[in-house]
């Protein structure tokens, strides 16, 4: 196998990881959010439970963000240490 097919293989495996990543991000986040919003389950979301599911998704997405941050930063420290 040639350089430029193994790179363009390694690329297309850290596609893949990265989207099973956000596939189970994104369940993790429907399940929280079902378990921690929705009292029975209807055909429609009443305003309390879409307003409680927006807010849910929205403070998943920022606390990952966040925790993404901090670890990017903690990770360029310890390489800035070496």
């Amino acid at each position: 196998m040639s350089n430029s097919d193994t790179h363009a293989l390694e690329k297309e495996l850290q596609e893949s990881a990265a989207a099973g990543q956000l596939v189970s991000a994104v369940a993790k986040l429907t399940a929280t959010c079902f378990d921690l919003c929705i009292d029975k389950p209807r055909d429609k979301l009443d305003y309390k439970s879409e307003t409680c599911v927006t807010n849910c998704a929205e403070r998943f997405i920022d606390v990952t963000t966040l925790v993404t941050q901090r670890f990017q930063q903690l990770i360029q420290k310890q390489m800035g240490q070496y």
